[in-house]
């Protein structure tokens, strides 16, 4: 381990992925209830230089030199300059190597929560969604996508059965790349931690 000296950006940054010779990260900075994002930012492993190439946005994903970035008015993809390629409504989204599973964004409602149908997923390129990308299953109100380790699957948290005193249970399924058809692997209402599920996909059954 060394210490690197940074130069340049003064906001606080939390490392989110090593590309090259590079960390990409995500900025924090003050929001009107504390601590809030502000963007993503390079920084040079060698001379610590602190390169900002988005100011706004919390950092959803990243994925071979994209970034996909979620602000209050919706989503958008920006290459390692900072030059938007895709924007439009908020969705879920995880990147698997160099593709992005997400929750086809045209399905959604405001805020980023799923409408009250099934939300397909769907595997799309690093650069954002495109009306030819292939979708896999749908999920009732999809909450959060992470791949496992192994990025041979994805594990989503989504809305299941109805519960006896009103509401719905919300359920873990994985869903195996490329085909993204689900199983449900347990009820994780009231207990479910995003921290949890970073596994590989040879664990659990498929």
């Amino acid at each position: 381990m060394r210490r690197i000296a940074l130069s340049g950006d003064r906001a606080r940054l939390l490392p989110v992925a090593v590309a090259g010779d590079e960390v990409v990260a995500l900025r924090l900075g003050v929001g009107d209830s504390g601590c809030g994002t502000a963007g993503a930012a390079r920084v040079d492993l060698e001379t610590g230089g602190v390169t900002t190439y988005a100011k706004e946005g919390n950092l959803l994903t990243w994925a071979a030199g994209y970034t996909w970035l979620s602000a209050a008015a919706g989503m958008k993809v920006v290459d390692r300059d900072g030059r938007s390629v895709w924007s439009g409504p908020q969705f879920l989204a995880a990147s698997v190597g160099d593709r992005v599973v997400y929750a086809d964004p045209y399905q959604v409602s405001g805020g980023g929560l799923a409408a009250d149908g099934p939300v397909s997923l769907r595997l799309g390129d690093r650069a954002g969604p495109a009306s030819s990308d292939p979708s896999g299953q749908a999920l009732l109100r999809p909450e959060h996508i992470a791949p496992t380790s192994d990025r041979r699957a994805v594990l989503v948290t989504h809305r299941g059965k109805d519960l006896p005193m009103g509401g719905r249970a919300t359920v873990l399924s994985i869903c195996p790349l490329p085909q993204l058809e689900c199983r449900q692997l347990g009820d994780v209402t009231g207990d479910f931690s995003p921290n949890a599920i970073t596994v590989p996909a040879s664990l659990l059954p498929v």
